[in-house]
């Protein structure tokens, strides 16, 4: 597929993976970012959608509380290319290893998040996480 057909291809499945999300159907959004997973074939992790796409999946999990199944793709987001040093991906990481009780392992993504997007990323997030690094600023 040409690039051109992919990224139109790739923005109309997020943006209604996305509309899927912020309306509740989850299970309906994991579907459609998986669709626009499957377009990118075996080059996945070096595409430039592999990020948004992962995060997609991630968040429908995450905001379902599925914490096994958000870390899985947001640790593929982190994988994917750009995705290392992307501030909410390192938020999510770190909420998730906080809710597994991997507080070191949580700490250190907390970290790289706040390094990344200073307080402003926790603006709206339960106050456990910054209270967690807090103590390390």
């Amino acid at each position: 597929m040409k690039e051109e057909a992919l990224a139109d291809k790739i923005g109309i499945i997020a943006k209604k993976a996305k509309s899927l999300t912020l309306t509740g159907k989850f299970k309906e959004s994991i579907a459609e970012y998986k669709k626009g997973i499957a377009l990118l074939e075996a080059t996945v992790m070096q595409s430039k959608y592999a990020v948004m796409l992962f995060c997609g999946v991630g968040e429908a999990y995450f905001l379902q509380k599925e914490w096994k199944e958000a870390l899985v793709y947001y640790g593929k987001a982190v994988a994917s290319e750009g995705g290392l040093g992307e501030p909410l991906i390192h938020l999510r990481l770190g909420q998730i290893r906080f809710e597994f009780g991997h507080f070191e392992k949580a700490a250190d993504e907390l970290m790289r998040a706040y390094m990344g997007g200073g307080n402003l990323i926790f603006k709206g997030e339960d106050p456990k996480y910054f209270k967690l690094i807090e103590p390390l600023l």
